[in-house]
């Protein structure tokens, strides 16, 4: 179901991005994640969402248990 049909204030090309990571077909996703980044920097509202919003929006609205300790990606092991 695309965002907008839940919040009709999701951007275009926003949900472009979102339903482009949910293709049934892998090869009709993003290849890597660089892919992804550079899609989402495209979207006109990126410039809108900075780390520091991010990290009030976890502590608004996040569960402590499943929010990151950091803004940055996990360690993989």
């Amino acid at each position: 179901t695309p965002p907008s049909e839940f919040n009709p204030d999701v951007p275009a090309d926003l949900e472009a991005v979102v339903m482009k990571c949910l293709e049934k077909d892998p090869n009709d996703r993003f290849q890597n994640v660089l892919e992804m980044r550079d899609a989402l920097l495209d979207c006109a509202s990126a410039a809108d969402w900075t780390r520091e919003l991010a990290q009030k929006w976890w502590e608004a609205n996040g569960e402590k248990e499943s929010q990151p300790s950091q803004l940055e990606a996990p360690a993989m092991v």
